[in-house]
């Protein structure tokens, strides 16, 4: 009995230092994320922002609405929705979802005749894509958004799912497709939009189309953590905007790096108005009534050649600041308690390993933003 208790004692020790080891030596990956928010006075709170939209005049549009004679496909529909949903089923017909399939860089024309020629699959990312350029051939207004888990980086498993929204005349707001499982939702029988979804998450929805709707709605509440929509929402031509807003839950922290990249320039925000403005309405910066009352802060990573060959290890960052859905020309940074410098338009930066503090002042007095970027440099 003794021997006995004596190999279980000696086993466990062995457990242990075992476990100590791969974790000191790398073994043992960390739940650590390299790159964190420990702090962000930086969320947008105002509704002063331009949404751009594809000219539906333009020639590849033209192209792709006779090609697959669109407008005849849902003529017999009035209401918006009707004609989304009527696209959803046409486009489900032709080409198939799979989560796990590559990227495809392909436009929608030539997506659907390989997919008439040869089976193939694209992932909701792409669907989405494929999805918003039909229905803009097809007269309606839509655009694509980014659903993601909290903590991505713990993930294992797929962290994101990409949905789109089309705006309805009759219900007077946007509402939440998803094209790869041909699914929409409502509530008490009315459709809804993602802010909705994300909302009324744990109330009566009830998922439409598609099938295995229990399944569906259990898998999609995970992704409920944050919604990114584009900022441009072009599909052809000069893209007027390269950012994005994302919108979190109050007390929430922004998740600005996801599997060893930067996410792309996000303005974040807990206020729901911006996801519901209208692709109508026409913005007119320089009559408005209101203006935001203070800038915002907004990141995007440097990335070159020459940074991968000499500093693989380091974080390079870009900062600008965004104002009246414009880039500020002229503002002040500190860095890590330096003294303010004026900055005209971009600024540069390096991450230093554990907390770096960047603020914001238009005058070099008052502070207007601040932000708290952990980096660990050894994950």
């Amino acid at each position: 009995m003794k021997n006995k208790f004596l190999k279980i004692l000696l086993m466990g020790l062995l457990v242990a230092i075992v476990a100590v080891a791969f974790n000191k030596y790398g073994f043992v990956k960390s739940n650590q994320n390299k790159v964190s928010v420990e702090k962000w006075d930086n969320l947008y709170s105002e509704g002063n922002i331009k949404f751009y939209y594809q000219d539906k005049a333009d020639m590849n549009i033209q192209n792709l609405k006779e090609t697959f004679k669109l407008k005849e496909l849902v003529k017999n529909e009035k209401d918006d929705l009707k004609k989304a949903l009527v696209i959803m089923k046409w486009l489900g017909e032709k080409v198939k979802y799979n989560p796990n399939s590559m990227s495809n860089e392909d436009f929608a024309i030539e997506t659907i005749k390989k997919a008439e020629e040869n089976t193939i699959t694209i992932n909701d990312q792409d669907y989405c894509s494929i999805y918003t350029e039909v229905a803009t051939a097809a007269g309606l207004n839509v655009r694509k958004g980014e659903l993601r888990v909290k903590e991505a980086n713990k993930d294992k498993k797929k962290y994101n799912h990409f949905v789109c929204e089309v705006w309805s005349d009759k219900y007077n707001k946007w509402i939440m497709l998803d094209p790869s499982n041909l699914h929409y939702i409502t509530n008490k029988g009315e459709p809804i939009s993602v802010m909705e979804v994300i909302s009324k998450r744990d109330d009566n929805i009830e998922i439409l189309g598609g099938s295995d709707s229990k399944k569906y709605i259990k898998n999609l509440k995970k992704y409920l953590y944050s919604y990114t929509i584009p900022i441009d929402n072009s599909i052809y031509g000069i893209r007027k905007s390269n950012s994005f807003i994302t919108y979190i839950n109050k007390g929430d922290l922004p998740e600005i790096y996801i599997k060893d990249s930067l996410i792309k320039p996000t303005i974040f925000t807990d206020k729901q108005v911006l996801f519901n403005i209208s692709p109508k309405i026409k913005y007119q910066s320089e009559k408005a009534v209101k203006k935001d009352t203070v800038p915002t802060l907004i990141f995007s990573e440097r990335k070159s050649e020459k940074d991968k060959e000499k500093d693989k290890e380091k974080v390079h960052l870009y900062g600008g600041v965004f104002k009246d859905s414009v880039m500020e020309e002229k503002y002040y940074i500190s860095i890590n308690g330096g003294q303010w410098k004026e900055v005209n338009k971009y600024f540069e930066m390096t991450l230093l390993e554990g907390k770096n503090t960047i603020k914001l002042s238009m005058d070099k007095e008052k502070v207007q933003r601040e932000v708290v970027i952990n980096y660990n440099l050894h994950k």
